[in-house]
């Protein structure tokens, strides 16, 4: 009798690749981390047995994640998928378009399909191909840093009456009226530090409280 373990497919080995991720973590970060290459997996090449794979199937992956545009710019429907996106530069071509970045590829989708794969093995349901995927296309380039804020940028930022509520008498706002949320930890850094150090030379206080959510900290500008 053939084993059944054999007969386990991608979409099943995905859910509980993902069930076991959201148990470990207490999140559902997996899916957003892992779940949108291991959903191109199945749509590229079909809702296969584990035991089906080849070294071929791997590298026809391998061959296409590159090819897989930016979002921004891809025309809704066909940007609600890594599938989508690739079906539509193969049909379309990449005028206007944006290549995924090296880092999005390895340190995103070719972790998350190398973790996908030594799950099961590890637990005896998978001993295909020990393949790894490592291709980067040359138009793939890194993103530009993006230019950092200056403390007078902040400071005169922070100064308008948006923040401040001194535009006029009659209108102003309350001490515990209105606040700002701010979800960029490297901006709530800077922003934090330029406001503490320039308190003193300021007309106006920031008070600043903490939290945690499931994306990290936040910080509240009151």
């Amino acid at each position: 009798m053939a084993d059944a373990r054999a007969g386990i497919t991608l979409s099943e080995a995905r859910r509980q690749y993902l069930d076991q991720r959201r148990a470990s973590q207490g999140d559902g970060r997996a899916e957003e981390d892992s779940g949108i290459v291991l959903d191109f997996l199945v749509d590229f090449l079909g809702d296969r047995t584990l035991a089906s794979l080849t070294e071929k199937d791997f590298m026809r992956v391998e061959n296409a994640l590159p090819h897989i545009p930016h979002p921004r710019g891809v025309p809704h429907p066909h940007d609600g998928s890594l599938y989508l996106r690739w079906r539509y530069t193969e049909e379309h071509g990449w005028e206007g378009l944006k290549w995924i970045s090296p880092t999005r590829l390895k340190n995103g989708w070719y972790r998350s399909l190398h973790a996908f794969f030594d799950c099961p093995g590890k637990k005896g349901i998978y001993n295909g191909p020990n393949y790894t995927f490592d291709l980067v296309h040359a138009d793939n380039a890194e993103e530009k840093e993006r230019d950092a804020w200056h403390p007078d940028e902040i400071i005169k930022l922070f100064s308008l009456p948006l923040f401040t509520g001194c535009q006029s008498a009659a209108w102003h706002w309350e001490p515990d009226c209105g606040s700002l949320l701010i979800g960029t930890k490297r901006i709530v850094g800077r922003v934090a530090a330029s406001a503490i150090a320039s308190a003193s030379r300021s007309s106006f206080v920031f008070a600043f409280t903490y939290g945690r959510t499931y994306s990290g900290d936040i910080r509240r500008i009151v």
